[in-house]
């Protein structure tokens, strides 16, 4: 797949407990990425998408995000690697591993990572309650 440099907006949400989060997005089926960054878009957070670790690599290093929500299986890098990735780098982020495989090898390893572990298709109430749950987190 071609990579995609996509920089998304923000609408700021007023009365919510805690700031919006800044939300890298990575997953290699670009139309699940931006259908997750609209909704996240919607109630007030910033989005950025990468379509595989690879390409998330640079945006996370160089730029501030709260939030990374990844796929297991990506294209090269898998999710978990990406997020180990990123913790060797210093980098706290709150990390939510996504997937279509429920293995419980994968949970674990997201688990041990600090990651969140959501299976697909993905449940956006579960998506809201980490992300409403990042605070203290990483």
């Amino acid at each position: 797949m071609i990579g995609h440099n996509i920089e998304r907006g923000t609408r700021q949400v007023r009365g919510a407990d805690e700031s919006p989060a800044r939300v890298l997005i990575v997953d290699d089926n670009l139309g699940l990425a931006e259908n997750i960054a609209e909704i996240l878009e919607g109630e007030g957070h910033a989005t950025d998408i990468a379509s595989s670790a690879e390409e998330a690599l640079p945006k996370v290093l160089t730029r501030t995000f709260g939030v990374v929500v990844t796929d297991f299986r990506l294209p090269g890098m898998n999710g978990i690697d990406l997020i180990r990735t990123v913790r060797q780098h210093g980098m706290n982020v709150v990390a939510i591993v996504i997937s279509a495989v429920l293995d419980e090898r994968t949970a674990e390893a997201a688990q041990l990572m600090g990651a969140r572990f959501l299976e697909k298709p993905l449940d956006f109430v579960n998506l809201r309650r980490c992300l409403s749950l990042r605070k203290g987190s990483g």
